[in-house]
């Protein structure tokens, strides 16, 4: 439900009005201390999970039978949510703030480079295209 009045919010012109949805909606139950998080239980565990999760993303031998088919979809629409998109924005963060509830830094997201802005835009993008987001991410 939050995430459709989001989504809705794109076709706003104004977009400090979206970006501040976003955020009311996203730290409505913030919280410092990850207890689960995908099967993943306590902060050592969770950042385990997404270590492994980003390895598999950025392993350059993926040999997935949809990846084809994916690539050609990326191809063929025109994107939503570019690169310079999420750049732009993860450039104009403040840094020193508190962590959110995963415990990741903004520096983390300012500092690691342009390959995870890429996949990042990506799956905004497919949120939208596919007007569907994971629960994992509500």
């Amino acid at each position: 439900m939050k995430a459709n009045a989001c989504a809705e919010g794109l076709f706003d012109t104004d977009p400090k009005k979206f970006w501040n949805n976003v955020h009311k909606v996203s730290n409505s139950k913030a919280n410092v201390h990850v207890v689960s998080v995908g099967g993943a239980t306590g902060s050592s565990d969770v950042a385990d999970m997404w270590k492994d999760h980003f390895e598999k993303l950025y392993n350059v031998q993926l040999n997935n039978k949809y990846r084809l088919l994916f690539e050609k979809k990326l191809m063929n629409s025109e994107p939503v949510i570019y690169v310079s998109d999420v750049s732009g924005s993860v450039g104009r963060q403040k840094r020193g703030k508190a962590p959110g509830p995963d415990g990741i830094r903004m520096e983390a997201f300012i500092f690691v480079g342009h390959r995870l802005h890429v996949l990042l835009s990506i799956l905004f993008d497919m949120f939208i295209k596919c007007s569907y987001v994971p629960s994992v991410f509500l």
